[in-house]
């Protein structure tokens, strides 16, 4: 999906007025904001709820090879009900 608006756009997501705004936002805030850190915490703790590494990889426009590789065991399933309380 990025891929394709970065074909039709000629820029990712990352270089546009949303990722400004929202580092401007954090930066204000004195939060110390991490680049797609909201989409890697769901993507771990979901993972950790589920176990089901295709399902994950299918909303967070990955492979389920990548999310197994990349979000396996890096949240317990207590701490992923703690996330989504």
């Amino acid at each position: 999906m990025v891929k394709n608006l970065r074909r039709a756009h000629g820029k990712s997501l990352a270089s546009g007025w949303l990722y400004k705004a929202q580092q401007d936002t954090a930066k204000a805030a004195g939060v110390d904001w991490k680049a797609n850190g909201c989409r890697h915490s769901c993507a771990s703790y979901m993972f950790a709820l589920t176990n089901d590494a295709g399902r994950i990889a299918v909303f967070s426009v990955n492979s389920a090879a990548v999310i197994h590789r990349h979000y396996r065991q890096l949240a317990t399933p207590a701490d992923a009900q703690k996330f989504s309380a």
